[in-house]
């Protein structure tokens, strides 16, 4: 999806005057289409992870708590390895095992990790599956699990049945890993506390 430049700097949370910046530095993904920037949705939101820069959430389009939702049916648990994670998926046998060869030779190229130890999965990241969307977390059991020579402690996973679905909650979900009380809860491994904080900010990002 193509993005003007009023757009991609409402994606970012910036002005468009630090876009134009941006753009003439070369420091964010676009092409030139007639001297007129533009912008891919997608490499936009991979470039904002990757550079830990917030990004707009579009939560009108999905009801009151999109993430906070999906994170209920995704559950919380604890892990001992990454080879773990596609039997909490809630995947039919066969795509669970598709899953867990794409972990194994994906690895850390599958998320993007922060400060705190907590790990997203890539805008390009997506597990499609016909069902209603979930984010499962998962906390390393023994410590923490090495993606890219970073140690992780907690690591979301996004199951989407389409692309767009897993856009929309990965922007909620960058959001809302920046707030405190979000941080906190997962800190602490409680998952009841890390949907009612995602609830939370939800419904201040509404108001």
């Amino acid at each position: 999806m193509r993005l003007d430049a009023r757009a991609a700097a409402a994606l970012l949370r910036i002005s468009e005057t630090q876009l134009y910046r941006w753009v003439d530095e070369g420091d964010i993904p676009h092409a030139m289409v007639h001297h007129v920037p533009v912008f891919h949705r997608v490499e936009l939101l991979a470039w904002a992870l990757e550079n830990e820069l917030p990004v707009a959430a579009d939560l009108d389009e999905d009801g009151p708590a999109p993430l906070a939702d999906a994170l209920e049916r995704g559950g919380g648990y604890a892990i001992d390895q990454l080879d773990q994670l596609p039997s909490r998926l809630g995947l039919p046998a066969a795509d669970r095992e598709l899953a867990r060869a794409v972990f194994r030779a994906r690895r850390a190229e599958m998320f993007v990790t922060n400060h705190d130890g907590i790990a997203i999965p890539r805008a390009h990241s997506t597990l499609i599956a016909p069902t209603t969307a979930a984010v499962p977390l998962a906390w390393c059991n023994r410590g923490a699990i090495a993606l890219d020579r970073e140690p992780v402690r907690a690591i979301f996973v996004i199951v989407a049945p389409t692309i767009r679905e897993h856009l929309r909650l990965l922007g909620h979900l960058s959001s809302a890993i920046r707030d405190a009380g979000v941080r906190a809860a997962i800190a602490a491994a409680a998952f009841a506390q890390v949907v009612a904080e995602c609830r939370r900010v939800a419904a201040e990002v509404r108001a």
